[in-house]
């Protein structure tokens, strides 16, 4: 017995430190031969019949592929989901999460996973924000926003990317938040290992503040282990607004997840007015679990080259080439207003979601710059607004960057958008190609208006989206930082906190 425990000892160090390095033809080669000789000498304990399953490629534990779901059931799922129950879509995010299931083969990846995470770790942090990585990004921006004042309050702050996915923007959180990239670490597991060793980190960390911002993982963690986590950390989750599939149902971490894990959370963070009472209703959960907070402005920047009398005979459109932001109806757009130029710049982010740019490509008018790093580097003279496009949404932050460099908007009345633009500068319709032409051919006649817009925009951004207010906003969320006698706030002694607008 312990000569047989000893040899497996050494075949799963080998298999760590040497073997995994290896092509997965050389792998198979030696794991053949190892486990003829296995099964030669100890018949009754190894029970493996393939090499095959014993190999680890760089993103997988096996190379072997599960089967994909069988056409029947997939036809039969489909006509479920638009007759009955949308979320039973296979394309949707529960038809995505089932997964073939076989008998596993090796239960040493999701513990040596751990130790490298916990290793990792400096310390126990305060605070553990949990976000599926750090680029370009509305919600990103807010993740970092939201490190900065953690840290400034004096909390140690941990961010943990869960995805395989580069972060850039890692390097804009404050000097002393520590940035821990376990996607790479977890690459390897099954999506339940996964969740299995995120659960553990959390749970021996012990964090005071769970704070999960677009995370799948966190909120699998939170499905599955939810009581767990809560028994030593508040769990908060920030939600914005719900995606929409191709055959156009409503998506998302809060189609998902809410009603299985909001008995978890202490508390939801959303940055508009609008898109939460949709969920309360259509889910029931209480209203008093959300609350506002507002992302900042960045500090207002006032110029001359704005204030003064130029030709202003071009129109900006920055966001993401993904079938959200609608680059297709900035393209009709362009049709329809072909004495202006347009300077459009972005760039695919979300996969599977990237939209043919062909006819923008087309147009004479239209000139496509790629994607961008800082969008007040973008802005011109010569700019008469940012024309805004999208078919669902929160509070863009562009909208609020637009406004600190004074430069006015159009966008359409959906989301969390009315919380920051006044009506006259959004569009009713959203699909509406008129209504956008119309506006812009207004303001291009009408210098008192473009100077009326800058304004307001340039005040709103100073006043009400402040830095300060932001912190203030944050340390206002019912049970986000408070602890009653040592001890994490009880989400059944909270007292319903009333969503408060601030516009």
């Amino acid at each position: 017995m312990y000569v047989y425990s000893f040899f497996r000892w050494c075949y799963r160090a080998l298999d760590y430190y040497v073997f995994r390095h290896l092509s997965p033809q050389s792998q198979q080669a030696l794991k053949a031969a190892l486990l003829s000789i296995g099964r030669r000498l100890y018949p009754d304990r190894v029970i493996e019949v393939d090499s095959r399953h014993l190999i680890k490629g760089g993103s997988s534990p096996m190379n072997w592929m599960p089967p994909p779901l069988p056409e029947w059931a997939r036809a039969e799922m489909e006509e479920i989901a638009s007759q009955i129950d949308p979320l039973l879509d296979p394309q949707g995010d529960y038809g995505r999460q089932m997964e073939f299931y076989g008998i596993p083969t090796n239960y040493d990846w999701p513990g040596l996973a751990y130790a490298q995470l916990r290793n990792a770790v400096v310390g126990q942090p305060d605070v553990v924000l949990l976000v599926p990585w750090l680029k370009r990004g509305g919600a990103d921006l807010g993740a970092i926003y939201f490190a900065r004042a953690l840290h400034d309050a004096g909390r140690s702050v941990l961010v943990i990317a869960t995805e395989v996915e580069d972060s850039p923007w890692s390097r804009r959180l404050p000097d002393g938040v520590q940035f821990l990239d376990a996607g790479q670490h977890l690459a390897g597991l099954s999506d339940s290992e996964r969740v299995t060793a995120m659960t553990r980190l959390l749970v021996q960390l012990k964090p005071d503040l769970v704070h999960i911002m677009n995370s799948r993982l966190a909120w699998d963690v939170v499905r599955k282990h939810g009581l767990a986590v809560r028994q030593e950390s508040r769990i908060f989750a920030s939600l914005y607004c719900d995606d929409r599939s191709e055959m156009g149902h409503p998506v998302g971490y809060a189609q998902f997840y809410l009603v299985d894990c909001y008995m978890h959370l202490t508390g939801v963070i959303t940055d508009n007015s609008r898109n939460y009472k949709d969920w309360c209703a259509q889910f029931g959960v209480p209203a008093s679990l959300f609350q506002l907070v507002g992302f900042p402005a960045r500090t207002p920047v006032r110029t001359e080259e704005h204030a003064s009398e130029v030709k202003r005979n071009r129109l900006l459109w920055a966001g993401r080439m993904d079938r959200q932001k609608r680059p297709d109806l900035i393209a009709q757009i362009a049709k329809a207003l072909p004495e202006f130029e347009f300077d459009v710049f972005g760039a695919s982010v979300v996969a599977g979601q990237g939209v043919d740019i062909a006819e923008l490509k087309a147009l004479p008018n239209v000139h496509l710059n790629g994607a961008f790093e800082d969008f007040f580097d973008l802005v011109q003279p010569e700019h008469l607004a940012l024309v805004y496009t999208s078919a669902w949404d929160g509070l863009p932050t562009i909208l609020l960057d637009a406004a600190a460099v004074g430069l006015p908007v159009v966008a359409p009345n959906l989301g969390g958008i009315p919380d920051f633009l006044s009506s006259d500068q959004m569009i009713e319709s959203a699909g509406s190609v008129e209504a956008y032409a119309t506006w812009i051919r207004n303001l291009a006649a009408n210098p008192d208006l473009w100077q009326q817009h800058r304004e307001r925009g340039l005040e709103k951004a100073a006043a009400e989206r402040s830095w300060a207010a932001f912190v203030a906003a944050v340390e206002g969320v019912n049970g986000y930082l408070a602890v009653a006698d040592g001890q994490p706030v009880a989400l059944a002694a909270q007292t319903p906190v009333p969503l408060v607008v601030r516009t």
